[in-house]
């Protein structure tokens, strides 16, 4: 942390969990929540090669058919 220009070393004991207002189960919460955001996100990264590939085989039939 800086302030003023100068290096304020914090104790690695030292916490910002009442500067922030947050309990540790609210924090626990949102990053559970933000994990399975994740999860999902990475799962849609993961099809995506197969959904663009299925999208692309649609479309050229499509096209073909016209």
């Amino acid at each position: 942390m800086i302030e003023n220009g100068q290096n304020i070393h914090r104790s690695a004991n030292e916490t910002d969990h009442l500067t922030a207002g947050i309990s540790r189960s609210e924090l626990l919460l949102l990053l559970n929540a933000f994990h399975e955001r994740l999860d999902g996100l990475f799962e849609e990264i993961r099809t995506l090669p197969q959904t663009t590939a299925r999208l692309k085989a649609r479309n050229g039939q499509s096209v073909v058919s016209e």
